[in-house]
């Protein structure tokens, strides 16, 4: 499922693709003196500051309000953090308003007014790719090589948890795990879960992206999570996988109640999100006058705190069994001399070549295992990396 393609920290999904003097290119923009590689920041693992972050730093959920309360309706009130002007999902011209608002009922930070859900829908069947975001897949596939690594080690870390996995370590029978993706993209997370041994299916609902996946050899379905929850709302998979995809919803709680529907007994939940207002962009906000470049509706909807995934999933019937963030992009803005890649595709292309440089490196020297780590405690000390990566259990 799509990523917002004016968020410049987002990655491969940003800005125009650079000459292929990318060193040159670089040079010039960050300054003379020194190449890119040497200016920017290269820790072997996110540095961190030894003393802990409280978990409650606001607007993290159980802090303290700072601004204003405002009442849109009996099911969304709450603390007015934020307004940007948003698009319609319509397909008219027309903006409106869009309030972030840290919803009291909800216990989300999310946007309001919501869209409909049947336009939402058709904006992703007919608009997101072939006319606001026209690139987006060959975006995706420049950048193959860490996306798989991206998908092989979050996988990695979910399918032992997999109750077939158990059983073939057990000497059980042996059956291939199955794993559904919602929001299948450019199918490359599917890819890799094959070639790791699942069956693998996908809804995605744009109609090129889908045949193009099913031409590889997946299952895929043309259809919205909610029609398919209608008519296969039983457990029959072992595995789900919703990558950049619970942001997108009108209703986040509903699909992940809809992923416990479709699990079997302890299958396993794989949820990533952006991690929104982390400290980080607090900080670098704070520095550089910058607004909440992040915010990003009608296509991103709600904005996920470690704190506020955590509770939705455990609300929803799962039990995390890993919790951990990803590379904190911020640490550019945030650099001596900072990087100010915020509205600068070519400087976020920059980073973002930086930080998949800085992870291809490590796993293919086999220290993944150290970067998993630092992106675990990183998330529990400070609460920063620019994503949630969170798999679960389903509870019985």
């Amino acid at each position: 499922m799509p990523v917002n393609s004016q968020q410049t920290d987002r990655g491969p999904l940003q800005g125009q693709a650079p000459p292929e003097d990318t060193e040159r290119r670089s040079e010039r923009l960050l300054g003379p003196e020194t190449t890119w590689q040497r200016r920017l920041p290269q820790p072997a693992v996110p540095e961190r500051e030894t003393r802990a972050v409280p978990s409650r730093t606001w607007p993290e959920h159980g802090s303290d309000f700072r601004r204003s309360h405002v009442v849109f309706d009996n099911a969304h009130h709450g603390e007015w953090l934020d307004t940007v002007v948003a698009q319609s999902v319509t397909g008219a011209a027309a903006t409106q308003p869009s309030h972030i608002v840290r919803c009291v009922p909800c216990q989300l930070i999310h946007a309001w007014p919501l869209p409909d859900e049947a336009a939402l829908t058709q904006y992703y069947q007919t608009t997101f790719y072939q006319r606001s975001h026209p690139d987006y897949v060959a975006r995706y596939e420049r950048d193959r090589e860490w996306w798989i690594m991206t998908h092989q080690t979050i996988l990695m870390a979910a399918l032992p948890h997999v109750p077939v996995i158990q059983e073939w370590e057990g000497g059980g029978h042996r059956h291939l795990p199955s794993l559904l993706e919602i929001g299948s993209g450019p199918g490359i997370a599917l890819d890799v879960a094959k070639a790791m041994g699942c069956r693998t299916f996908g809804l995605e609902l744009d109609a090129t992206l889908a045949a193009s996946t099913r031409a590889r050899g997946h299952s895929i379905r043309e259809e919205s999570w909610q029609t398919f929850h209608v008519t296969h709302g039983h457990p029959v998979f072992d595995l789900v996988y919703v990558y950049e995809v619970l942001e997108h919803q009108v209703n986040p709680e509903a699909l992940l109640l809809a992923c416990w529907d479709f699990l079997r007994v302890g299958g396993v939940l794989v949820v990533e999100v952006p991690n929104d207002y982390n400290p980080l962009q607090l900080a670098a906000c704070a520095r550089h006058g910058l607004s909440p470049w992040w915010l990003a509706p009608p296509e991103h909807l709600t904005y996920f705190t470690p704190e506020t995934l955590r509770l939705l999933m455990r609300r929803c019937g799962f039990d995390l069994v890993v919790y951990r963030s990803t590379y904190p992009m911020e640490q550019f803005l945030l650099a001596e001399p900072p990087v100010l890649y915020v509205g600068n595709d070519l400087l976020g292309r920059i980073c973002h070549e930086q930080r998949m440089a800085t992870e291809l490196a490590q796993w293919k020297a086999g220290q993944w295992s150290a970067v998993d780590t630092a992106y675990t405690e990183q998330l529990q000390h400070e609460g920063s990396g620019r994503e949630l990566v969170a798999i679960a259990t389903k509870r019985p």
